[in-house]
């Protein structure tokens, strides 16, 4: 799951256009140009040329962590799997995009406030079955959230976004009184194991799973728990698709879901502190999405159907993983990532701005 503000909400806010400072060079030629003719030479002497500069791309081409974690999110894992070298980046070194371009929510911001409100609905009225007090118990929470993150002067492209995720809600009311109807209780939001972390053997030895399940269903007549997480989107794709790639013997590209299971097993029940999963009822547990799409008709429960030996090797993939992390060196290897040219990272890989030189001379 996911909390907290996306990135763009604080940019969304009405504010006055700052100008640029132009004492401060804003690109490396602009820098050239204000540097004084002295200080170009080598040793900062006039008359003197410097050696020709190199500089290459990505400038730390194999990155190494302090030590090996100890911990992961179950939500990091993604990245791993897709390329390791940009999991270094971003955890390791902490890379993370800070720009004032946004007008409007992108899209982590919007699901980021949509997560927030269902969160709240679900600890104060997440146990309404009618479909108005629904609907009205969420309309609350979206204004005050949305109250709390931009005030009350946001830009109207803003409100017209709070608008369109209100009619989201109003179609998930109607979809939570039919589910509550069928026996269904929420049962848990947020939910996140007491502690670090949950161990998971690699090798013999543990590193701590971390991380919260938005939602934990549980039917009151057969007992069968269903793990969740919420998905708001523009179009919302199914667990399989999110979670595996490829034709005929697929490869697992996301654990997320698949690793709910051991944050689950994890959680203590709050009256007697024993598990809130009776042993029992872990081979009922299912797992799926709660979407909520652009189109409001198809906002509802999207379950995976992974089978038992699925779920083993997603656990298997997780250990691979695992093993990459602690090797504790990781590797750029061109022509292995491509990103978009609007991905915050691809000018560090030289993609879409400079060509990577290739040698000594650049």
């Amino acid at each position: 799951g996911t909390g907290g503000k996306g990135k763009g909400e604080e940019d969304a806010r009405r504010e006055p256009e700052a100008k640029p400072d132009r004492s401060t060079p804003t690109s490396a030629a602009e820098a050239s140009r204000a540097e004084p003719d002295g200080a170009r030479g080598a040793g900062g002497s006039s008359g003197e040329e410097r050696p020709p500069r190199t500089f290459h791309l990505p400038p730390e081409p194999t990155i190494r962590d302090a030590a090996p974690p100890d911990r992961i999110r179950v939500t990091a894992f993604r990245r791993l799997l897709q390329a390791p070298y940009l999991y270094a980046l971003e955890s390791i070194l902490g890379l993370e995009a800070v720009h004032d371009r946004d007008r409007e929510m992108d899209g982590a911001a919007f699901g980021s406030l949509g997560h927030r409100v269902l969160q709240r609905w679900g600890e104060a009225d997440g146990g309404l079955s009618d479909p108005l007090r629904i609907a009205e118990s969420l309309r609350d929470h979206l204004e005050a959230e949305f109250r709390s993150r931009f005030g009350t002067a946001a830009h109207p492209a803003v409100r017209i976004q709070k608008e369109q995720l209100g009619a989201r809600l109003s179609a998930f009311a109607r979809w939570q009184a039919e589910r509550r109807s069928q026996g269904w209780e929420i049962v848990r939001v947020e939910a996140e194991p007491p502690g670090p972390g949950v161990g998971f053997t690699v090798d013999g030895s543990d590193i701590l799973l971390r991380g919260k399940i938005d939602r934990m269903d549980r039917h009151s007549e057969s007992g069968r728990w269903q793990l969740l997480d919420y998905k708001i989107g523009d179009r919302v794709r199914g667990p399989d698709e999110v979670h595996r790639q490829g034709r005929g013997e697929k490869r697992w590209v996301d654990l997320q879901l698949p690793l709910y299971r051991h944050l689950a097993r994890a959680l203590r029940s709050p009256g007697d502190d024993g598990p809130l999963i009776a042993a029992e009822e872990e081979v009922a547990m299912e797992l799926g999405y709660v979407a909520l799409p652009r189109d409001r008709e198809r906002v509802g429960l999207l379950k995976s159907s992974w089978s038992g030996q699925d779920l083993k090797a997603a656990d298997e993939t997780a250990r691979a993983a695992v093993r990459l992390l602690r090797e504790n060196v990781f590797r750029y290897e061109a022509g292995t990532i491509r990103l978009r040219d609007d991905d915050p990272l691809a000018p560090i890989l030289g993609q879409g701005v400079l060509a990577p030189g290739e040698g000594p001379d650049g």
